[in-house]
């Protein structure tokens, strides 16, 4: 069985037009399949293949150029590989990327990554609660016991999230109330002090971390109320999984408030600063969150160790 949010199958990939690639910077994993094929390419193109590709210890991944551009990311930003050899040659990370997958014992569920600024772009300015569509049915009665009672705690959780009568902050409120999530007591300095000790992939990041001020870390905008639902609804379908492989769900829980909480603090000190939120600069500043603490299980793992302390 396959579940998806209902805008997943929107994302395609705006290549060229994007101004963050993910082509850029970041160590590209070949799978094994791919890195066989690739090995059988004839040709120049399959002389260029195999000079850039570096094995360590099994692992096969593309040698980035000293400007960590990956060596088949052409002066246009277009991918060389799909030029010469066709989509379907692309090594299943480039092939899924941002796209995510969380396997169950009787379903699979895929997802948008949003440290892409397209994939971000379809979550913020969805404007539908968001809804799963299922294929093949629903979970199996004989499912295990643990993973129905999973699906039918985080269902609770988004009908509580999606109830838009209500400020978001008092649906979260009364969502840690039901749970018994502990409450943040930490200061804003305090959070910058940790989110500083985390390692830090980009550096305009701590900059931008830095732009918090108090009247940001305490402000909820009406105007950015749906897509801060979609944001946590985002969060929340992502990360919940990690109960399932033993974190507790008040760490897992209060990792993804605590998303929520910096990137509306991110954009109301964006607003205060400029005057204005355009849905570009939402999209980018939920992209660099994601990119950088999302996107490193060490800070992940960091954070999740902060609320289980």
């Amino acid at each position: 069985m396959t579940v998806y949010s209902e805008y997943y199958k929107r994302f395609r990939c705006i290549a060229d037009r994007c101004k963050h690639n993910c082509c850029i910077g970041w160590e590209i994993d070949i799978d094994e399949d791919t890195a066989r094929y690739y090995a059988q390419v004839t040709g120049d193109f399959g002389k260029r293949l195999k000079e850039s590709i570096s094995q360590n210890d099994g692992i096969f991944s593309f040698r980035l150029r000293e400007d960590e551009r990956c060596p088949f990311l052409s002066d246009k930003n277009l991918c060389t590989v799909i030029e010469e050899l066709g989509e379907d040659a692309l090594c299943e990370i480039c092939r899924m990327h941002p796209r995510y997958r969380n396997f169950y014992s009787e379903r699979e569920e895929l997802g948008l990554g949003l440290c892409c600024e397209e994939a971000a772009r379809i979550v913020l300015t969805e404007t539908d609660k968001m809804h799963l569509v299922t294929e093949a049915g629903d979970v199996p009665e004989d499912a295990a016991c643990e993973e129905r009672e999973f699906f039918k705690l985080r269902d609770w959780i988004f009908t509580r999230l999606q109830e838009r009568d209500k400020p978001l902050s008092v649906r979260a409120g009364e969502i840690a109330a039901k749970l018994s999530l502990p409450a943040d007591i930490r200061s804003l300095d305090a959070w910058k002090e940790i989110f500083a000790s985390l390692e830090c992939l980009d550096p305009n990041w701590p900059k931008v971390l830095s732009s918090i001020a108090p009247c940001d870390w305490k402000k909820e905008d009406e105007a950015v109320r749906v897509p801060a639902e979609q944001l946590i609804s985002a969060f929340v379908y992502r990360h919940f999984a990690k109960v399932l492989d033993g974190e507790s769900y008040v760490a897992v829980l209060s990792f993804c408030f605590l998303s929520l909480r910096v990137i509306c603090a991110l954009w109301n000190a964006h607003k205060r600063r400029t005057g204005a939120l355009k849905v570009e600069d939402m999209v980018e500043l939920a992209r660099m969150y994601s990119a950088e603490i999302e996107y490193s299980p060490e800070n992940t793992e960091a954070l999740l160790r902060v609320f289980e302390g």
